[in-house]
């Protein structure tokens, strides 16, 4: 698996074992919340670039790419216009003032 979020941030990794099966997981999802077409979910992290673990956060207009082996690339904009749905518990990050 390898990640690249524009040209600033490149993982690669693996996704060797599952803690959750993806199918399990949109299951799950599915149960509590419809998704819009286009809406990326994520299932966990590669080690090391998750960006808890090293500080770093999407930007608005950042391009994000995620290839798989033998299956292929997923290409997704972030986009510069986000509209903020729900109350964070977090606050505002100092970089989106």
């Amino acid at each position: 698996m390898d990640v690249r979020i524009g040209e600033r941030l490149h993982w690669k990794g693996s996704t060797f074992e599952y803690s959750a099966h993806p199918a399990k997981v949109m299951e799950e999802v599915l149960k509590v919340s419809t998704r819009l077409p286009g809406t990326m979910i994520g299932t966990g992290t590669i080690p090391d670039c998750c960006a808890i673990e090293i500080e770093q956060w999407l930007l608005p207009s950042d391009r994000i790419q995620i290839t798989f082996d033998k299956l292929g690339t997923l290409t997704q904009l972030v986009s510069d216009h986000v509209k903020i749905t729900e109350p964070s518990r977090r606050e505002l990050r100092s970089d989106l003032l």
